[in-house]
C-alpha cells in the first residue's frame, strides 16, 4: 500500500532539516570567525589576562564528520 502524502511529508521535513543545518552552520562559521578576530585583536593590544584561559575552539578548518 503506497502512502505518497507521507513520503512527501518526510521528504518535505528532511529538506527543512539540511536548510536549518545549512544555516546553523553558517552561523557557527560566521561566529568562530569573529572570535578569532577578537582573540588576535586581544593579543596585538597585549590585553589578554593570563590568570582566566579562553574556551578552546575547534581548529579553523575541520574536517565535516559524517
Amino acid at each position: 500500500m503506497e502512502r505518497p502524502n507521507t513520503v512527501s511529508g518526510l521528504l518535505q521535513k528532511r529538506r527543512e532539516l539540511e536548510a536549518r543545518l545549512k544555516a546553523i552552520r553558517a552561523e557557527d562559521k560566521t561566529l568562530t570567525m569573529g572570535i578569532d578576530a577578537l582573540d588576535i585583536a586581544l593579543r596585538l593590544f597585549g590585553s589578554v589576562d593570563a590568570r582566566t584561559k579562553p574556551m578552546r575552539l575547534p581548529p579553523p578548518h575541520p574536517a565535516a564528520k559524517g
